[in-house]
């Protein structure tokens, strides 16, 4: 159910596979999602500038807030075609929080839950 290689990555190798792994996650919200493009662009940022993990502090986070305003998908980087799961969260903002999942969003998190078990030691 997981891949047992990740847990035995060096550090040098785990940094590179999350570095590469942002830098997916960002290209893709960058050319999908305005709301992202428009908060890097006035930070003076491309997903071209995240080269290291080291360099994530400087790209914009995105608010509760923020997610409250996009109400109700305005940041999803995926049509609603693709998404199997929607979550609602109460907001002190206007607007509640709405959160997407497509099928693969689920097979990880299953995954990381699998991971979190068997190293847990309880």
């Amino acid at each position: 159910m997981y891949e047992n290689n990740i847990e035995y990555l060096s550090e040098k190798l785990w940094r590179q596979w999350h570095t590469e792994l942002l830098q997916s996650t960002i290209n893709r919200v960058y050319s999908r999602v305005p709301f992202y493009q428009k908060k890097m662009r006035d930070k003076g940022l491309s997903p071209q500038d995240l080269c290291s993990l080291d360099d994530l502090g400087r790209f914009p986070f995105t608010t509760r807030e923020d997610l409250s305003k996009s109400y109700p998908y305005d940041l999803f980087a995926l049509p609603l075609r693709d998404i199997v799961r929607i979550h609602t969260l109460r907001s002190l903002q206007e607007n509640p929080v709405v959160i997407g999942y497509t099928s693969q969003d689920i097979a990880h998190r299953t995954e990381l839950t699998s991971r979190f078990f068997k190293n847990c030691h309880v």
